[in-house]
């Protein structure tokens, strides 16, 4: 039996986006980059897109 449960919530969508300059940097420190830049507009519910 298969149950579906609609409940009313309103979903956001953050992203945390870095540009490359450098390609010696590693891609883990440009990923960490991106989720700081994430973070950084956590709780700030006009802002989606971070850099």
């Amino acid at each position: 039996m298969t149950r579906l449960l609609f409940l009313n919530q309103q979903i956001t969508i953050r992203v945390g986006r870095y540009f490359v300059k450098d390609l010696s940097i590693p891609v883990n420190v440009m990923y960490d980059r991106a989720i700081l830049a994430e973070f950084s507009i956590q709780d700030q519910y006009d802002l989606h897109v971070a850099e």
